[in-house]
């Protein structure tokens, strides 16, 4: 009796899919990246519009929740928070966490955000660095690939950013050599000479603790 019953616990052991669907780093790497800005407006509310495709092209399914996919970009939303939000951490670092409505990711399966953004000037500033992280592997990452595909003509929005560049720059008001500040950061206090300043590990540098 007891043979039988510790064959059963193995049995339901290894077919339960929190041991069988584990994902490691083989299996995030089948997870792929796409996105197609659809809308890029550089007038007036200066956004665009995009739509991110999460294709799982591995074996096992993207669990529904438990994970955080991680990226670099400037103001970026979700437009159906129910299906994804998307929020700041720190700096440039934003978080995209799948909602309620995003279920389990199957393999061979895409899943489509539309999400909005501020312009894109050039591809400078489009996101980057994305990886994928677990919130019971804390710590670790794993970096998924990422396709940009811009819909939008760009030579309509290099004319807009040339005149704008080129008005901005009419503003400006020539200065006199001798009138230019010498030293960026400036100084509150500094003398000038016709000698050398070395900055090396012997001076001592005061500032706010802040920086």
């Amino acid at each position: 009796m007891k043979q039988i019953l510790v064959g059963v616990l193995l049995l339901i052991v290894f077919n339960n899919p929190a041991f069988s669907q584990t994902f490691n780093q083989t299996d995030a790497s089948g997870i792929s990246l796409s996105m197609n800005i659809t809308e890029n407006s550089l007038i007036g509310g200066q956004q665009s519009q995009s739509e991110l495709t999460i294709s799982n092209n591995g074996i096992k399914p993207l669990p529904a929740s438990g994970w955080e996919i991680y990226f670099n970009a400037g103001y970026f939303e979700a437009a159906d928070t129910m299906l994804a939000r998307i929020v700041l951490v720190n700096g440039d670092l934003l978080s995209l966490t799948p909602g309620s409505k995003f279920g389990a990711l199957q393999p061979g399966e895409q899943k489509k955000l539309v999400v909005n953004g501020g312009s894109f000037r050039n591809v400078t500033e489009y996101p980057l660095g994305f990886y994928l992280s677990f919130n019971n592997e804390l710590g670790k990452g794993y970096p998924l690939k990422l396709l940009i595909q811009n819909s939008i003509s760009t030579e309509k929005h290099d004319l807009v950013i040339a005149n704008r560049i080129y008005k901005q720059n009419q503003l400006i008001n020539n200065i006199p050599a001798d009138k230019l500040t010498k030293i960026f950061p400036s100084p509150t206090l500094y003398t000038e000479t016709n000698e050398n300043f070395v900055l090396d590990t012997t001076v001592f540098i005061r500032a706010e603790t802040l920086f």
